[in-house]
């Protein structure tokens, strides 16, 4: 190994003397899909609390929580659970309205109990994924993406992939 290259990596450190709160996405994305997938994030504190700390999640009008009850959920952690992450799991609400992809915002209200007033989390941005308007929706993955279209309407070449705001060909033909 002498003389091997290390790949460079990032390190986020963590002090575990200051109270607060750590929401990371579990994927590339905040994603989710109106009639489909739903997308997920997880929370977690900082510091062992001295009493129950509660962390409440709310979607908006674009996106619910599952397992919300009048529009929130509440997660607890204690004083032996509080570096264990809890899964905060999002679903996009299936409206009728054609709105294309568009974007939701999920807070997260953290009590003022067990040494935690005054902390803030911080919110989730999700894109919204409409299902009432036609496309296709590619994701890329492992770092290229390919697209197979069989079609025998279609002649080789005779299509392009469009992006769905604007309306624009990207990169790709089939």
């Amino acid at each position: 190994y002498d003389n091997l290259a290390i790949r460079r990596m990032v390190v986020e450190v963590v002090d575990n003397d200051k109270a607060g709160v750590l929401i990371a996405k579990t994927g590339d994305s905040n994603q989710v899909i109106e009639g489909g997938a739903d997308d997920t994030y997880s929370v977690v504190l900082t510091k062992a609390p001295t009493a129950d700390v509660i962390v409440t999640v709310s979607g908006d009008s674009q996106t619910s929580i599952v397992g919300a009850t009048d529009g929130s959920r509440t997660f607890t952690f204690t004083s032996t659970d509080w570096n264990t992450p809890q899964t905060v799991t999002m679903h996009a609400v299936d409206d009728s309205v054609k709105e294309g992809k568009h974007y939701s915002r999920i807070t997260n209200t953290v009590s003022a109990t067990g040494g935690y007033a005054g902390i803030l989390a911080d919110s989730v941005d999700a894109t919204v994924i409409d299902n009432d308007v036609a496309g296709i929706l590619i994701t890329q993955s492992k770092g290229s993406t390919d697209v197979t279209e069989i079609t025998t309407t279609v002649p080789v070449g005779g299509g392009q992939v469009l992006e769905l705001t604007s309306g624009t060909a990207i990169k790709g033909t089939f």
